[in-house]
């Protein structure tokens, strides 16, 4: 670029930061001299960036004495960076989102100046180290700067207020920020939180809700944004149906139309959330779509991440009940049965079921017996090496809300799938022990709630039961 024949003043300036503090200075070229000063303030005890600021404030100062134009040669990126944000048209930035705004304030002040003197003023990046005789010379006085202890600048406080708290021991100092600011937000709402009954601050105080994986689902940019309105306005309870529609005023019923005008000889039930997700008979056909559709993304992603394997390197479980992301097959209690090698028959298979049913003092005719080895649970797994069957259910439940009748969730619904299928497992396991086969049958059930969350600590419990192993993946 030709800058050694500039027809002006050359300054170099560099800042450092060591054990004993910051120090900022400038090399001129046409005097052999320069300046240095100790920088003090800062947050944690100040950065180089800091230092670099300081010097090539400095440097600008300095050429307040003369009336030639200059060029700074400076080796601070951040420097350029922040400088660039005052430059051009529309620009309004603001001195309290830099760090080191006291400085810069400093810096727009004495660049005004030179302006209205109509002074010529360039600032360039140099590489630092790279044997650049000026910079070298810089570098040395601010080596000097920083043991000078009787000129200290901008050692007053900031343009921004600085927060200071101890965690283990440690005292940490921080401006605000945006991501202090986020978390100054959370805990001052964890502190207010037991003073509100109300949906939102119930929703939050349940435990081991998953609001870590809501969040993450938040964040995705891939998930389109109207679905993210929606779960929110799940969660919230802001969902506009009717029952909300006429609590707010907007309607003046709060029936269900969808039912009200498929039967009109009924009463139709109020539409809440939890009437569209789980019991209007209008959207009976959408509702079981939606679900096994859901079903089958988790159980095709249990599949593909299941990769726990026996000593020989193959893999413990495989999924029958996975046919591709588009369909799955749903195996009956006889398939399973003949599987695991205690199917003998028809014949032998109903006398078995009356027998087992007889001990429970349980009479069943020949409809029930064949719908009860014609069951058919969501999924299933085997690991035929080690003898071992799971039968895997699925359902959404509505999430518990404390002042509404949908109840409980998780827990009524564990029991609810828990009875489903007992009575086959228990059945399994009978005929195991009565032809003396090695297998072990259990159940793996998992709900997901209708507003979104989980039981994030069971449900990663039976991902690892199935052989999940890796954390990410279980997220």
């Amino acid at each position: 670029m030709g800058i050694y024949n500039f027809p002006g003043i050359i300054y170099a300036t560099d800042g450092s930061k060591g054990s004993t503090g910051m120090g900022a200075d400038f090399y001129r070229h046409d005097t052999k001299g320069g300046g240095c000063c100790r920088v003090g303030g800062g947050i944690r005890d100040g950065s180089s960036g800091r230092a670099e600021f300081a010097a090539a404030c400095l440097a600008l100062e300095d050429s307040l004495t003369h009336d030639q134009p200059i060029v700074v040669l400076a080796d601070s990126e951040g420097l350029m960076t922040v400088a660039s944000n005052w430059v051009g048209e529309g620009k309004d930035p603001l001195l309290r989102h830099s760090p080191d705004g006291d400085i810069l304030a400093r810096i727009i002040m004495v660049l005004h100046q030179k302006v209205s003197m109509g002074l010529f003023t360039m600032i360039i990046e140099t590489r630092a180290h790279r044997g650049e005789f000026r910079n070298e010379k810089a570098d040395r006085w601010a080596d000097e700067g920083r043991e000078d202890i009787d000129n200290v600048r901008w050692d007053g406080p900031g343009p921004h207020p600085t927060f200071s708290w101890t965690e283990e021991g440690v005292e940490h100092r921080c401006f605000m920020n945006k991501t202090r600011r986020t978390r100054v937000h959370l805990k001052v709402s964890e502190l207010q939180l037991p003073l509100h009954k109300n949906y939102t601050s119930e929703f939050l105080n349940r435990a081991d809700n998953s609001r870590d994986l809501l969040g993450k689902h938040g964040q995705d940019k891939t998930v389109p944004d109207r679905s993210k309105r929606r779960l929110l306005q799940s969660i919230s309870h802001q969902f506009p149906c009717a029952k909300l529609l006429k609590l707010w005023g907007l309607r003046d019923s709060d029936e269900c139309r969808l039912c009200k005008r498929l039967h009109p000889e009924v009463t139709p039930w109020p539409e809440s959330l939890g009437y569209i997700q789980a019991r209007c008979p209008a959207l009976q056909k959408p509702r079981i779509a939606v679900h096994h559709g859901i079903w089958r993304e988790l159980l095709t992603a249990i599949s593909r991440n299941s990769v726990e394997s026996h000593d020989d390197g193959k893999k413990k479980l495989y999924f029958p009940s996975v046919v591709s992301e588009d369909t799955h097959d749903e195996w009956t209690v006889c398939q399973i049965l003949v599987h695991l090698g205690l199917f003998s028959g028809i014949k032998s298979l109903r006398a078995d079921d009356t027998k087992f049913h007889a001990r429970q003092v349980i009479v069943l005719t020949d409809e029930e017996i064949t719908s009860f080895y014609s069951r058919r649970p969501d999924g299933v797994a085997f690991d035929d090496k080690d003898r071992h069957c799971v039968f895997l259910g699925f359902t959404r439940p509505m999430d518990s809300v404390t002042s509404s009748q949908e109840g409980d969730w998780v827990e009524k619904k564990e029991l609810e799938k828990n009875v489903r299928y007992g009575m086959h497992i228990y059945f399994i396991n009978h005929l195991i022990a009565l032809h003396g086969r090695p297998w072990n049958c259990t159940q793996a059930n998992f709900m997901v709630g209708a507003r979104g969350s989980l039981k994030q600590t069971q449900f990663q419990d039976r991902l690892r039961l199935l052989g999940v192993t890796n954390s990410k993946a279980r997220d």
